[in-house]
């Protein structure tokens, strides 16, 4: 009889069971998109324990009264981890002020989302500033049936040649590239071919792409005009080619110098000035492969390395492996500045690293696969470096099928100590 004599003004509280529940499937961190702040941690003084987080409630606590309210929701509803979010003081406060802004859909993502986040983060998945988390696919080049790719911070597709690697890659980089797919992709015909791309930074995104006389675009599976992911993309799909002229001597030095950057801050992604930025930050913290690089006086490009015997060299003198390898000095860096106020992809083909030995290659894979910048890799490569390890990368290796001919992609596991794209 007390039950149903029960206050409409009273609060249908979490048990602590729930909000120990809710606090460590939120990894202790605000669940708010543009907070993650940690709510627990060491007093400033002594040995005890600090706490800032609060298990506050999606729909309001009381039937009838607070900003969400629902009269209609049954106790144990309100009371249940499903109606509960964990949040920073500040935010548990915020949430209440604007029922309208912060609605229960709102709230019930920004969990969603939290949870994925800290989910990626618990299995070994660097989020940072965003991340592509995975792609699905069918009928595009030579994939016929539905295939599907997890990505990490690190990603390696190996394959021969001919099996879809670069296709796959020019792909994918419709996340940064619109126009690209407008211009570039090829636009099959056969069993409808589509694209799904799932983003993660701050919030979850799934993007698909329908080809058939044009590319169609869906986010979160309503009509969109154009992509806007929030992603910047560098795509290294080709090597560099610098400016070539019909006759040097009518073309001023200055010119050279200026349409070489111009052309290098193309192929990056990067204004001219942006590029040569980027280039004077070498003075201070080393390349990676070059011993030195910079931008001289007269406006010439120059590296020094091992072979020029620490003597500066014009960029048209070095050999086409040093030319090749400035320029991954470059992405990297340009990757890096990127990084830390978007979120940025650095797509990798194989093509770029033709002209290096597998010594270089070896080098290049390892100083990927190590650095800690703050965005994601994914490099294709016919074959993994021997005697190299692998455990910094999730590895996907593309096969044909020796039974349908069909091209498949493989997760790969194990210790790898040979190719075996070979």
């Amino acid at each position: 009889m007390a039950a149903k004599n029960k206050s409409k003004s009273a609060r249908d509280e979490f048990a602590p069971s729930v909000k120990r529940k809710l606090a460590d499937r939120a990894g202790l961190e605000c669940s708010c998109p543009t907070c993650n702040n940690k709510t627990k941690g060491p007093e400033a003084n002594g040995q005890g324990v600090a706490g800032l987080g609060i298990a506050a409630h999606i729909v309001s606590a009381s039937p009838d009264s607070g900003p969400r309210a629902d009269p209609n929701m049954a106790t144990l509803d309100r009371r249940s981890f499903d109606n509960g979010i964990w949040l920073c003081s500040n935010h548990a406060t915020i949430i209440d002020s604007d029922r309208m802004r912060y609605s229960p859909e709102l709230l019930r993502r920004w969990k969603s989302d939290h949870e994925e986040k800290i989910a990626l983060q618990v299995s070994g998945v660097w989020v940072g500033n965003g991340i592509l988390k995975e792609a699905r696919f069918s009928n595009i080049g030579p994939f016929l049936g539905e295939q599907h790719i997890s990505f990490a911070p690190r990603t390696l597709l190996l394959g021969n040649n001919g099996t879809g690697k670069s296709v796959l890659c020019d792909f994918l980089s419709l996340l940064g590239r619109y126009r690209f797919a407008e211009d570039r992709l090829p636009l099959l015909h056969n069993d409808r071919p589509w694209l799904e791309m799932v983003t993660y930074s701050n919030t979850q995104r799934k993007w698909r792409f329908d080809f058939s006389d044009s590319v169609s675009i869906k986010l979160e599976d309503a009509p969109f005009p154009y992509v806007f992911s929030g992603f910047h993309l560098i795509y290294c799909r080709d090597p560099f080619r610098e400016p070539k002229y019909d006759n040097f001597e009518q073309v001023p030095e200055e010119k050279m110098n200026s349409d070489l950057l111009e052309a290098l801050g193309e192929y990056i992604g990067f204004s001219p000035e942006e590029t040569r930025a980027v280039i004077c930050t070498f003075a201070s913290r080393r390349p990676r492969f070059l011993d030195e690089i910079r931008i001289n006086d007269t406006g010439r490009l120059e590296g020094k390395t091992n072979c020029t015997k620490g003597h500066w060299c014009e960029y048209q003198s070095l050999s086409c492996a040093e030319q090749q390898l400035l320029l991954l000095d470059l992405v990297l860096r340009a990757a890096r500045f990127s990084g830390e106020t978007t979120p940025t992809i650095l797509l990798i083909d194989q093509g770029v690293l033709h002209t290096l030995d597998d010594s270089w290659k070896k080098q290049v894979v390892e100083e990927l696969g190590t650095d800690s910048g703050p965005y994601q890799t994914i490099l294709s490569m016919y074959n993994w470096p021997n005697g190299h390890d692998f455990s910094n990368w999730r590895v996907w290796r593309i096969e044909r099928s020796k039974f349908s001919g069909e091209f498949s992609v493989i997760r790969a596991f194990g210790t790898m100590t040979r190719g075996i794209a070979e």
